[in-house]
Parts: C-alpha cells; sequence; structure tokens
C-alpha cells in the first residue's frame, strides 16, 4: 500500500495545478475584457467631451470676431454693438485725450488734459490758502469752516454728476433724431464725445475745478481737511474723511494721472488704515498707459499692430484692439469676466472640471483640478489666444458603469474560484479520504488475515497429528480435540463477524426485536466470555442492577455488543487483571458500562474511535491484534436499537464504555 499515499499527493497536486491554471486563465481573459471595457468607456467620455471643448471654443471664437468687427465699425463710436459686457472696460484713445466706459472704472490716466482757467471764477486758491494758515495757527475750527464754505462754494453737485446729467439728456435727444444710432456704453458712446465742448464750458462758468498743477480742489479740500483732523488728534473723523476721499478717487470722480493719484491715494489710505487699491484694477491702469505709449509709437512708425493683447498679471487681462492714426480702441476684460466673452465654462455638465490654462500651465480661468481622470485639451488659437481649453472628468464619475462591470466581474470571478477551489478540495478530500480508507482497508485485511492465519495453523497442525494417529494418549487426544473444538468456535466467530459486518454496512442487517432483561444477558454473555478472560488472565467483576432491565432487543445483536465490548476490555488492559461490567438504570434509560484500566484511548483519537477499520496507534505500537471493525459493529447495533454509546478515557489510566438503550414500554409489568 506505500503507493497509494504517493497516488494521492499525484492526484492532489495534479488537481491543484488545475485549479491554479484555469483560474489563471479566466482571471487574465476577465482582465482583458475589463480594459477593454475602461478602454471604450474612456473614449466615449474623451469623445463627448471633445464636443463639449469644440463648442466652447466655437462660441469663444465667434464672439471674439464679432467684437473685433465691432472694434472696427466703431471709428467715430456712433455704430450700435453687442449687448454690454459684464467687467469689461472699453478704451478709447486719440489726439483729444483718453476716454473710458463706464466711467469710473479707470483709477488714473496715462494723460489729463488740464483745463482752461477762466477768469471771475471763485477764488479758490486763496480761501484755500487762508484755511491752511489757520491750521498752522492752530485754529482748527476756523481751518474746517473755511474748508467746509470752500467746498458749498464750488457746489454741492460736483462736476461729474452734472456731466451725466447733461449727457443723458443729449442722448435721448441723439436717439430720438435718428432710431438707428444707439450707444455702446452708457453713459459713454457718442454723445460724450458731442458734449465735450459743452462741458468744459459749463465748468468753465461754474469755477475754476482745479489748481494751477491740475489737481481738483475738492480733492484738496478733503485730503487737507483729513490731515488737520488726523493732526488735531481726531483720529476717527480723519478717517471717516481719508474713507470717503479714498471711496471717490476710486469711484473715477476726478480724472488724475499716475503720480496724482498714486500719490493722494496712498497718503489717505494710510491715514484711514487701509490696505492698498485693488491689483487688478492697478493692473488695467497701468496697461492703458502702455496702451497711450505704444498708440504713441503707432502714429510715428506705423509698425504692424497685434489684434490681441495679453497681460500675464493677476487675473490676467485681455485686450481686444483696433489701431489707426486717428484712434485706438479697445476692449480689456480681465480673467474672471471672461465669461461675458462668450468663454462661460459652467455649461460642461457636472462631473466635469474646465479650466483655461496658458502656454506656461498656469490657470487663467477656472479651478485648478487635482482629480485623475479623462482629460480633453483645446487650444483657443481661433479666437487669436495662446491658451487651452482643458476638460477633465472624474474617474470616479466617468467609470460608474465600468466599476459596476468591474465589480461584477469581480464577484464573479471571487465566486468562481471560491468554487472552484471548493470543488478541489473536494476531490482532495475524497482522494485523501479514499487513501485513508484503503489504507484501513489495507490495514483490515493484514488484521484478519493474521486473524484467520492463528486459528487454521493450531486447526491444521492437531488436525495433522490426530489424522497421522501420532497422538496415542487418549488424555492428549481429549486436550487436542477440546483445542481444535476452541480454535474452530473461534474462527467460525470470527467469520460470522465478517458477515454480520459486510450485511450491517451493506445495510442488509435485519433485526428479531424481543423484550429482553439487560442483566440477564450480560450475565449469559459474561458466562460465555468467562474461559477465554480466564485463559487471558483476566477476571471479569459484574455488578447487576437490584431489578431488572427490559429492553426491546435482538439478543444475537446485543450478545455481540457485550461481547465486543468484554473483548475489547481485555485485549487493551494486558497490565490489569480485571474488568468491571455494571448494569444500571437512569430515569427510562438501561445502563451497560464495561470498564477497564488499560492504556486508555488519547483524546484526539476519541471521535474516530467508532468508525470502521480504525484501530488506536498505541494498540498499533503495543502489537495488539485486532480487525477495527468491533466497535463499528457496537455503534451500528447500538444506533439500530435506538441507543448511543460513548466513551470516557484518559490516558494510561484505562476506558468506559457506555452503553445506553431505552427500556421497554413493558419494563414495568415484567420488572415487577
Amino acid at each position: 500500500m506505500p503507493s497509494a499515499p504517493r497516488s494521492a499527493n499525484r492526484i492532489i497536486a495534479t488537481a491543484v495545478a488545475l485549479m491554479v491554471l484555469v483560474c489563471a486563465v479566466v482571471g487574465v481573459l476577465g482582465w482583458r475584457l475589463l480594459s477593454q471595457e475602461q478602454a471604450l468607456s474612456d473614449q466615449q467620455v474623451r469623445d463627448r467631451l471633445q464636443r463639449t471643448a469644440e463648442q466652447i471654443a466655437s462660441k469663444f471664437t465667434d464672439r471674439m470676431q464679432q467684437l473685433d468687427a465691432w472694434l472696427g465699425a466703431n471709428a467715430h463710436l456712433a455704430t450700435g454693438g453687442p449687448p454690454t459686457l459684464g467687467g469689461a472696460i472699453v478704451v478709447w484713445l486719440s489726439n483729444a485725450g483718453v476716454h473710458v466706459a463706464p466711467l469710473g472704472r479707470l483709477l488714473y490716466y496715462p494723460v489729463v488734459a488740464i483745463p482752461r482757467r477762466v477768469e471771475g471764477g471763485i477764488p479758490a486758491e486763496a480761501m484755500l490758502n487762508e484755511a491752511r494758515t489757520l491750521a498752522k495757527q492752530g485754529d482748527v475750527d476756523g481751518a474746517l469752516s473755511r474748508y467746509d464754505n470752500l467746498s458749498r462754494l464750488l457746489g454741492d453737485t460736483d462736476l461729474l454728476v452734472r456731466e451725466n446729467a447733461i449727457t443723458g439728456g443729449l442722448m435721448e435727444l441723439l436717439v430720438r433724431s435718428d432710431p438707428t444710432r444707439s450707444v455702446y456704453f452708457e453713459p459713454a458712446g457718442a454723445a460724450r464725445l458731442l458734449v465735450q465742448a459743452q462741458l468744459a464750458q459749463i465748468a468753465s462758468r461754474l469755477a475754476p475745478q482745479t489748481n494751477p498743477s491740475g489737481v481738483p480742489y475738492r480733492l484738496l479740500i478733503q485730503f487737507e481737511r483729513a490731515q488737520l483732523l488726523a493732526s488735531s488728534g481726531r483720529r476717527q473723523d480723519a478717517q471717516d474723511q481719508a474713507r470717503r476721499l479714498v471711496s471717490e478717487m476710486s469711484s473715477g470722480r476726478w480724472t488724475l494721472d499716475k503720480t496724482t493719484f498714486t500719490f493722494y491715494d496712498s497718503a489717505a489710505r494710510r491715514i484711514a488704515g487701509l490696505p492698498p487699491p485693488p491689483s487688478a484694477r492697478v493692473a488695467v491702469a497701468e496697461q492703458v498707459g502702455r496702451l497711450w505709449s505704444e498708440w504713441q509709437t503707432f502714429q510715428k512708425s506705423r509698425p504692424q499692430s497685434p489684434t490681441t493683447r495679453i497681460w500675464n498679471t493677476d487675473p490676467p487681462l485681455v485686450a481686444l484692439l483696433n489701431t489707426n492714426p486717428d484712434r485706438l480702441v479697445a476692449l480689456i476684460v480681465d480673467g474672471n469676466s471672461l465669461p461675458s466673452l462668450g468663454l462661460d465654462l459652467s455649461a460642461v455638465g457636472q462631473n466635469v472640471g474646465a479650466s483655461v490654462i496658458d502656454e506656461r500651465g498656469q490657470l487663467i480661468l477656472g479651478e485648478q483640478s487635482s482629480s485623475t481622470g479623462v482629460t480633453v485639451m483645446r487650444a483657443l488659437t481661433g479666437a487669436g489666444l495662446p491658451w487651452q481649453l482643458r476638460l477633465i472628468e472624474d474617474a470616479e464619475q466617468a467609470g460608474t458603469m465600468v466599476r459596476a462591470r468591474r465589480n461584477y466581474a469581480i464577484t464573479a470571478f471571487s465566486v468562481f474560484v471560491l468554487l472552484v477551489a471548493g470543488a478541489c478540495y473536494a476531490i482532495a478530500r475524497g482522494v485523501l479520504r479514499e487513501a485513508k480508507v484503503g489504507q484501513l482497508q489495507g490495514d483490515f485485511v493484514s488484521a484478519v488475515s493474521h486473524e484467520f492465519r492463528s486459528p487454521l495453523t493450531a486447526l491444521r497442525q492437531l488436525t495433522e497429528l490426530l489424522a497421522q494417529g501420532r497422538i496415542q494418549d487418549e488424555s492428549r487426544r481429549r486436550v487436542y480435540f477440546e483445542v481444535l473444538s476452541k480454535e474452530t468456535s473461534r474462527l467460525h466467530r470470527l467469520v460470522e463477524d465478517l458477515l454480520d459486518f459486510g450485511r450491517m454496512n451493506a445495510g442488509r442487517r435485519r433485526y428479531q426485536f424481543e423484550t429482553i432483561d439487560l442483566s440477564r444477558l450480560v450475565e449469559e454473555a459474561i458466562s460465555e466470555y468467562h474461559r477465554e478472560a480466564d485463559a487471558s488472565g483476566h477476571r471479569i467483576e459484574f455488578a447487576a442492577h437490584s431489578e431488572k432491565l427490559i429492553v426491546d432487543a435482538d439478543h444475537e445483536a446485543l450478545n455481540r455488543v457485550i461481547r465486543n465490548l468484554l473483548e475489547n476490555a481485555v485485549k487493551y488492559s494486558p497490565n490489569a487483571a480485571v474488568v468491571w461490567v455494571e448494569t444500571a438504570c437512569e430515569g427510562r434509560t438501561a445502563l451497560l458500562r464495561v470498564r477497564d484500566e488499560g492504556i486508555g484511548v488519547p483524546p484526539e483519537e476519541q471521535s474516530r474511535i467508532f468508525e470502521k477499520f480504525v484501530r488506536g496507534e498505541a494498540a498499533k505500537r503495543a502489537c495488539i491484534q485486532g480487525t477495527g471493525i468491533g466497535l463499528s459493529m457496537v455503534k451500528e447495533i447500538v444506533d439500530a436499537h435506538h441507543g448511543r454509546v460513548t466513551l470516557h478515557s484518559d490516558v494510561g489510566r484505562g476506558s468506559t464504555f457506555i452503553v445506553e438503550l431505552p427500556l421497554s414500554p413493558t419494563h414495568e409489568t415484567r420488572g415487577a
């Protein structure tokens, strides 16, 4: 039988190899399928993003071309144009100066025309000097009074308000006279240029609004008033006055050059405790100054002038230019107002990150996306910008269906692997059990052969002696005949055990139940086995229950149970001379206990001791003969009688087998 384990190992190894191979093939095919699904999903997302990017870029390009055409057509700023652009600034540069629409969007101008002074106006300079003198003399209230009087004389309604009112009236008259004419930015447009002369005359009639250096008197009044309040310790009043001055300067109330604005704005902010002006507005004013310088150069040399200009400020500025010798018109938009030019990123849909980046990869518009996914880039060169539109669809959202399929495939693959592993385990276990059963059957055949050989050898030898007449002594002949009878009975019992075991194993064993006194049956079985026990040097002590224990049982089968337990107790207690047998009653259950002080059964073998062909390792090491079917037959017979057999054993201290059988319904009457 040594080849059986090797065959089993080969079968197990083959099963494991097949399982690994099948799982590997299925895994590779599944992975390729999932990869193809992912690639297809990514391509579908990419196509959708490309269509969206193309729509955004096309709309933006068309809008830029419309604006460029409008700029070229507005040589005299009297033709209609596209709707108002939120956040955009239109700048006209001409020999008459710099004009901005909407008003108040430019902090300072590259060039400021000093208005012609008219005699007979309010003596503002003299009153201002009087207020300064009182301030130097420490008369704070008097100086403040002079400042307030001068402010009232100059007019509570400043020139800008008057200008807007007059401009609005002229615009209405202009539209009534020619309904086809309109204005692009209120209150700017053609009306503003048409009323410049009237406004200058109104300003000269009102009063000289600026000092000889071109600084508006009202600005000087508010600034000097804030300084006087600060120097006199009235800090809160000074801060309020300085804040009003900063607000009016930032609103574009006065047309100031860079030097004047920078000086008075920084000084007023220092008094008010305000931060510097917004960098975006400063950047716009700076770029208008550069455009003025470029236009002056264009008038002299007329180089090729670009139609689009980009300034990398924060946020970046984009300017659409239209230049000729008479004027330069620029539409300036900062990065935050690019959606007004048609670059609207809000229409990309959910789960899509949209942004515009420059040629260096710096973010212009949108949000910096840190997610990974399908990315599409679209150049905006058609709109005259060296930027790129970037759309990113989040990988988590883009692959929802693919993830669902992947999870399903992984689940199916896991179930498949588990099924294959379970099948391989079942096969391996079956092979191992078959190998083990084969080994047990081999041991059983060997043990049975040995069991048969001993009586057959004795029968053959004694038969030959008697047949040849070599035994003349009658007493010896009688002894030999007794031995022959004993060995024949032993051989007969062995054959009957094997036949009975075969019938039980095949399920063909039939039991003839009858009412039996268990104590009496045990006593009979002990009496039958008494001679064999004495021959092996053992003594059986029996303690019967005080009353009859009536059970429904097969006499022969139950006798076999008792005999097998007695043989087992005698066989496995070679160093103990006594075997104890006891019958008892617990409730409606009759008990049979067979106890010995033999070698015992280890705990790990107790659960298998009633299986067929199983013999303890200690018995094998002690060379105790046996077939391994005795206890299996005991359990089979007891189960057929609706009972139970249990074992309590300690290694080296012996074993106790307990058979529990239900009492017969006639126990009460028969026992009495």
